[in-house]
């Protein structure tokens, strides 16, 4: 790294955008198993959407 410092964007900020409509979620359906479902598919998209761009 050469002793600079980085930071990305996205990464911090994703956890905030997911945490809005999992919340929401969490409250319309009464239930935890959807939010934690729909995170766990979007974890696995944004994984592969950084490897894909890699």
């Amino acid at each position: 790294s050469d002793g600079k410092f980085g930071f990305d964007l996205m990464s911090a900020l994703f956890p905030f955008i997911g945490s809005i409509p999992g919340g929401w979620l969490r409250f319309k359906t009464g239930s935890l198993v959807v939010p934690i479902l729909g995170h766990g598919l979007a974890n696995v998209a944004f994984h592969i959407a950084g490897g894909l761009g890699a």
